[in-house]
């Protein structure tokens, strides 16, 4: 079965929305529990952590590959370029192991 229906403003009658619809022979319906949505939470914010700790080793990376390719004359930037290297691998170390115990937390279950 068929049906078109208006859009919003609609000025040319061949902006209307097509629909289809079909018989459904059955629907499959899970119950999930508080404790269930809890764990899905605790490992969404564990899968942030980790987005950001893979971030910063890869800048952390980075910034050791122009240290080591590039000739740097100023003192003070290649300090930089090493204190900014070495705090995104602590940072991003910090992170992985922060976020390890929440992605194996299974006392929900």
């Amino acid at each position: 079965m068929s049906s078109s229906l208006p859009i919003q403003n609609e000025k040319d009658p061949s902006d209307r929305l097509s629909v289809n619809r079909a018989k459904v022979e059955s629907i499959d319906l899970y119950e999930v529990a508080d404790h269930e949505l809890n764990i899905l939470e605790k490992e969404s914010e564990g899968g942030l952590y980790l987005s950001f700790s893979l971030f910063l080793i890869f800048a952390a990376i980075s910034f050791f590959i122009t240290l080591t390719t590039t000739a740097i004359g100023n003192e003070r930037q290649s300090t930089v370029f090493c204190v900014i290297a070495f705090s995104f691998t602590i940072g991003s170390i910090i992170l992985a192991l922060w976020t390890s115990p929440t992605l194996v937390d299974t006392s929900g279950l």
